[in-house]
């Protein structure tokens, strides 16, 4: 019975030994199948991951393409067009008559297109025109004159749907219209219809298309944020936003005002609105939405501007322009004195009454239309005209001119003296001399006040036109690499207080 039981046994213990392997091969299988599926899904989520970050990537590139070209085109473009020659806006006027800006460069930014510049800090007219007054006319003036640049229409070809534009935002905006492959993806614009707002072309409503271009425009382009009230009342160079909001009234509370960094040069910025609505007009859904999508149906979506607010840098001083160009004219028209001292003689400026006369009074009672103090002509015949006329010409070259011309500037900036209105010809202002400059303009378009007996009694200045232009020499400004910066600039004085 014994050896029957051990067979017995042997027999079971041979017949599951195969089993038992079989189990462990056929879970060792299973095991190594489905950690082969468990890496296989990883690896594909990964990949997975991988192709959606590149897509996510493509598409970040592009549209960071795409806001660097819009900014640096629109900043290089309000720089360029700023730095034109011919702008009226840049010739220093005291005509109490004057405005802001002329019609050609007015538009809906705020201020009234006849409003006058005197009177504009305090809106009490006076008759005159301060130097600070000029400030801050002049500084306005380029907040208008920035979004007005922009917003043109620099239109070539004039056929509808073959519209060429130049520069400005509808450059910009007509990168949006064709699609583009770029490594297998497609970028589009998902919402062409509505950004052909931005695209005025030829048609049957022309005129309201344009309209509505200029609304969602001026809307988008809120202009410099330069703070001009304290340039003009401080001589500060500054940015405020003083509309942070952006619903177009100014200073509502502490959260409505914010001082932005980098304008202490001259620099100044742009603000580019894409949340608020500007008197019923909404940007945000008019602006490029850009569309990402492969040959699988994988479709991405982005803005192609921004999601909020932002200011546009514009590498351009030409507050601090403004700075030194209104010295020499605040010499030119007052004097060393300024604005404040109305009577120093020999000295003052043209806007003072400059008048030189041969016998007392002269200048006072020969001529109705000037009623002012002058300087006595000592050792000038009364009988002859010619020299008085010069005499007076000479006497303000050096006591007025050139002391003008010496007045500090931006280090690296030099004063050029234009010799024809175009500037092709010029001369530097401080080394120009008087027979050369009376050449060019004559004796200084100085008048006589009035004749005694045919014998000419004195001469004075009715006005003071001249051309103008500041070179900056500092590389790190320009906006051309090749050249350096020149800003085109004039004046014109004319004797703006009559004594009472």
């Amino acid at each position: 019975m014994t050896r029957i039981a051990q067979t017995a046994s042997r027999r079971k213990a041979f017949i599951s030994a195969p089993l038992i392997g079989t189990v462990i091969f056929l879970s060792a299988v299973i095991f190594v199948v489905n950690l082969q599926n468990i890496e296989a899904q990883a690896s594909l989520r990964v990949a997975n991951d991988a192709y959606h970050n590149r897509i996510s990537s493509v598409l970040e590139v592009h549209r960071s393409d795409l806001a660097s070209i819009f900014r640096e085109g629109l900043s290089r473009t309000i720089s360029y067009y700023l730095l034109t020659p011919g702008w009226d806006v840049f010739v220093w006027n005291n005509n109490p008559s004057s405005t802001y800006y002329p019609p050609e460069v007015a538009s809906d930014h705020g201020i009234s297109e006849n409003k006058n510049v005197d009177g504009s800090l305090d809106d009490r007219p006076d008759g005159r025109i301060s130097l600070a007054e000029l400030k801050y006319a002049k500084c306005e003036t380029v907040r208008a004159l920035t979004s007005d640049v922009i917003c043109s229409i620099p239109e070539t070809g004039g056929i509808s749907g073959q519209a060429e534009y130049k520069y400005g935002l509808p450059q910009w905006m007509s990168k949006f219209v064709n699609p583009v492959v770029f490594e297998g993806i497609t970028f589009n614009t998902s919402n062409l219809d509505q950004v052909k707002v931005f695209l005025p072309e030829d048609g049957p409503n022309q005129a309201q298309v344009l309209q509505d271009y200029q609304n969602y425009c001026n809307a988008l382009l809120r202009g410099s944020v330069f703070d001009c009230r304290a340039f003009a009342e401080r001589d500060a160079l500054s940015c405020v936003d003083h509309d942070v909001n952006g619903n177009g009234r100014l200073d509502e509370g502490p959260e409505d005002i914010k001082p932005l960094d980098g304008c202490e040069d001259g620099r100044f910025f742009v603000k580019v609105n894409v949340e608020n609505p500007v008197r019923g007009f909404e940007v945000y859904p008019k602006l490029p939405r850009v569309e990402a999508s492969d040959t699988g149906g994988n479709v991405f979506r982005s803005s192609g501007i921004g999601e909020e607010n932002f200011y546009l840098p514009i590498n351009l001083r030409i507050f601090k322009y403004f700075q030194d160009t209104l010295g020499v004219y605040e010499h030119l028209a007052y004097g060393p004195g300024g604005d404040i001292n109305r009577n120093e003689g020999i000295s003052e400026g043209v806007a003072d009454g400059y008048c030189g006369e041969t016998d007392p009074s002269r200048c006072v009672n020969e001529d109705p239309g000037f009623k002012d103090a002058g300087y006595n002509l000592a050792g000038v015949d009364p009988g002859n005209t010619d020299a008085i006329k010069n005499k007076v010409a000479n006497d303000f070259f050096y006591s007025v001119f050139k002391r003008a011309c010496a007045q500090p500037p931006t280090q690296n900036t030099e004063l050029f003296f234009c010799d024809d209105s175009d500037c092709s010809s010029v001369s530097k202002c401080d080394t120009l001399q008087f027979t050369s400059f009376s050449s060019t303009t004559g004796p200084f378009a100085n008048q006589f006040c009035g004749t005694s007996g045919g014998a000419g009694a004195c001469a004075y200045y009715p006005s003071v036109k001249f051309d103008f232009k500041l070179v900056d020499n500092d590389a790190a400004f320009r906006i051309d690499p090749q050249n350096p910066i020149a800003f085109k600039w004039g004046t014109d004085i004319t004797h703006d207080l009559p004594s009472s």
